[in-house]
């Protein structure tokens, strides 16, 4: 008989496939009835909970030196860098031309001399330019004033004038009336007609009206006298006030520009910044030897140590609906190998609902953390603001089953979905 001889399975045969048979039943058993730690990883940096101490230019000018870079520690009164008072930003130099310039003006306004006196060239012209400036501004003041002073001069010369034909007319009075005496007694003789005696009463009468009016002149011209007076006074206590009220004015602007002199002189002594308390310089890449910056400018931030730390993590999108305050979390530092150091405990304090700037469907949520006292002898670690770390978080529960049947079921449930 040929072909193929059909041979009965041995008994081990039938006990290898028992033996299969029953590790997938128990290994399906094990996946549905185990649950392990479903876990979310996140990556972050530790956080100081106190705000930072922004470091500012004092004056405009041009970094000389920059003593330190990002993540360094520093301690109080640490040299972070020197800046060189610049030229172009208000310098010494200029702060001291604005000073020379208000004293200058306060003493042309007041007479005095000069509080500040020049050094160079520059502050001589200045100090020129602004005598020059107030005597224009006085000049109308005093236009006004000698205009006066020459009506007055006028006036009293017409005084004058009047004052002599007043004389003159009251010396020739009485030689009227003795010529009239003379002739009255030659027409009683005889001598004289009546008529040329009555010329001489008419000459006499003449002599009278002139004195009268030579005296009201004289009286009009001291009156001219008295306005001009009174005019030039107050021309006088014109000039006077506006000198004061400059000065005054002068004066405040030249106290302001000393103080903010001697400001920048001790800047410029001591132009360099220290750190105002001990912790980690930030934001400080930009600033390099060289770079011009205005006052006021922020040019670094210090962060203080020895404040309580929170860690500050990225959480994926599709991670957000997983994690909740209060789950446990195992945070390795990337500055301590963990198989050395090992990792720390920390919880979920909460989870910000604004997003980190980014592509709108790839958006990151942010979750704050706190450290928790470690529950074994690790090796005590220096944690500092700006560390970087890797935090698995505990979310919850999984059956092994389901995560091995997850691919599947989401293969399975994409491909339904497809049109045919």
């Amino acid at each position: 008989m040929t072909g193929p001889i059909l041979q009965r399975p041995s008994r081990w045969m039938h006990a290898a496939w028992l033996c299969a048979l029953t590790t997938i039943m128990a290994s399906i058993a094990c996946a549905t009835a185990i649950e392990v730690e479903k876990v979310v990883r996140a990556e972050g940096q530790v956080r100081s909970v106190a705000q930072s101490a922004h470091i500012v230019a004092p004056l405009a000018g041009r970094i000389q030196s920059v003593q330190v870079s990002e993540g360094d520690f520093v301690h109080q009164g640490d040299r972070l860098m020197t800046i060189e008072p610049d030229a172009n930003g208000l310098s010494v130099h200029q702060a001291r031309l604005n000073m020379i310039r208000h004293a200058s003006a306060y003493g042309a306004y007041s007479g005095l001399s000069v509080p500040v006196e020049p050094l160079d060239s520059a502050e001589i012209e200045t100090q020129r330019i602004v005598r020059r400036a107030v005597e224009a501004e006085l000049l109308a003041a005093n236009a006004r004033l000698e205009t006066v002073k020459g009506e007055l001069m006028e006036s009293l010369a017409q005084e004058d004038v009047e004052a002599a034909t007043l004389r003159r007319r009251e010396a020739l009075q009485p030689i009227a009336r003795e010529r009239l005496e003379r002739h009255a007694e030659l027409v009683r003789k005889g001598f004289q007609s009546h008529v040329s005696l009555l010329a001489m009463q008419q000459d006499a009468v003449d002599a009278g009206e002139q004195v009268l009016i030579a005296r009201k002149r004289l009286a009009h011209a001291k009156e001219d006298v008295g306005l001009h007076r009174a005019a030039l006074s107050a021309a006088r206590m014109e000039v006077d006030r506006i000198r004061r009220q400059k000065a005054a004015e002068t004066h405040a602007q030249f106290l302001q520009a000393s103080a903010e002199f001697q400001r920048l002189t001790d800047l410029s002594r001591n132009s360099a910044i220290e750190s105002p308390v001990d912790g980690v310089i930030e934001h400080v890449s930009e600033q390099v030897a060289g770079n011009a910056v205005r006052a006021g400018e922020r040019l670094m931030s210090v962060v203080p140590v020895r404040t309580p730390l929170e860690l500050q993590l990225r959480v994926r999108n599709e991670d957000y609906p997983f994690v909740k305050p209060g789950q446990a979390i195992d945070v390795k530092f990337e500055a301590y190998p963990f198989t050395i150091y090992g990792s720390r405990p920390a919880v979920v304090v909460r989870v910000l609902r604004e997003v980190l700037p980014g592509d709108e469907r790839l958006a990151d949520y942010v979750a704050i953390a706190r450290l928790t006292p470690a529950s074994d002898d690790l090796q005590a670690l220096d944690i500092r603001h700006g560390m970087k770390l890797i935090a698995d978080i505990e979310v919850g529960k999984q059956r092994p089953i389901d995560i091995w049947l997850d691919p599947f079921l989401r293969f399975g449930n994409e491909a339904f979905r497809e049109r045919r």
